[in-house]
């Protein structure tokens, strides 16, 4: 019942990013809330589980919005790992936690992207990119992290989420 939640959760996130979120457009930069569900998840399972559902959206992303298949998800999973990897060392009950990892997260994604674009050939804008994340997409999902870290940790702890079975 857990696998089957956290998987209506990843694909509502995907149809509200292809349909919904196109709408919220900040100086061009759609918000990737994929990241932040990555972190949530993260933040609550551990770098283990954090590392293969950071992989499944990942993929999922590249799939549907990529041109590289296998970018994000490597980026994904990193950070899900390395985000799940520093659980057990801070107090998660603050929500600067979810805030901070969120924006570090978003600066990780480009970095990787960056390297990986490199490696494969492609020409890119070093300044361009960074001035798009640093100045608005890492603020934009950091201050989106808050909500979506409170409601999304609201399920996971529901009672739903704690059944054992299936």
């Amino acid at each position: 019942m857990k696998n089957l939640i956290i998987g209506t959760i990843i694909m509502a996130n995907f149809i509200l990013h292809t349909t919904l979120f196109h709408n919220f457009k900040l100086f061009g930069v759609i918000p990737n809330t994929a990241l932040v569900l990555v972190v949530t998840f993260s933040i609550h399972y551990g770098k283990s589980k954090g590392a293969v559902i950071g992989f499944l959206m990942g993929i999922i992303q590249d799939i549907l919005f990529g041109r590289v298949v296998g970018m994000n998800a490597l980026a994904y999973m990193l950070i899900g790992y390395f985000v799940g990897m520093m659980t057990h060392k801070i107090i998660m009950e603050k929500l600067v936690v979810p805030f901070l990892l969120v924006a570090l997260s978003t600066l990780l994604n480009a970095l990787i992207n960056l390297l990986f674009i490199y490696f494969l050939g492609f020409r890119t804008e070093v300044f361009l990119l960074f001035k798009d994340i640093i100045i608005v997409e890492m603020p934009y999902n950091a201050f989106l992290s808050v909500p979506i870290y409170v409601y999304v940790s609201k399920i996971i702890d529901s009672k739903l989420m704690q059944k054992r079975g299936y």
